[in-house]
């Protein structure tokens, strides 16, 4: 077994999260229009990364500001995004550990 899923406890998920779905209007030059849908309410534990662990985790450095924890949930894509109070996270890498459908590592960039 996985290191991390022996680790992995439900209380950790101590934030709610709203996943959304983009808006679906195109605008007059192929922009989105619209406003972005409530998909669900989660439990998520949300941690913020720092410069090293962004390195360590092989990912576009600078890039994503959020690591958000959740159980799995299929069906979840890069186009969705998390509001986490009056933050918007933008999804930007999906990890099913070990794809046992578990538990998911979800990198995120953080709307300015």
């Amino acid at each position: 077994m996985h290191k991390v899923l022996d680790k992995f406890e439900s209380g950790q998920l101590r934030q709610v999260v709203t996943l959304q779905d983009p808006p679906s209007g195109t605008g007059t030059r192929g922009e989105r229009t619209g406003t972005w849908s409530d998909v669900a309410t989660l439990r998520a534990r949300i941690e913020t990364l720092s410069g090293n662990e962004i390195i360590e985790a092989h990912q576009l450095a600078g890039i994503c500001t959020h690591r958000v924890t959740i159980r799995h949930r299929s069906g979840l894509d890069i186009t969705q995004r998390f509001k986490f109070g009056d933050k918007a996270l933008n999804i930007v890498f999906i990890n099913n550990v070990e794809e046992l459908n578990r538990i998911c590592f979800i990198l995120c960039k953080q709307d300015v």
